[in-house]
């Protein structure tokens, strides 16, 4: 019989924001999800301009 141990790792950081109760109670606040949905609105398009202004420059 073979003496097998197994290692157990720690959960990346990763792993641990996402079970963490931050996460859990974000996903279910209705409000918090709004709320960064509207941040992002603002956000993409004001970073994503940036890669597409010096391809309308050169038309």
């Amino acid at each position: 019989m073979s003496n097998i141990i197994e290692e157990i790792q720690a959960p990346s950081r990763l792993q641990r924001f996402k079970d963490s109760d931050f996460i859990y109670h974000f996903k279910r606040d209705k409000v918090a999800m709004f709320s960064f949905a509207v941040f992002l609105a603002f956000l993409l398009p004001r970073y994503l301009r940036q890669l597409f202004l010096p391809l309308t420059l050169m038309i």
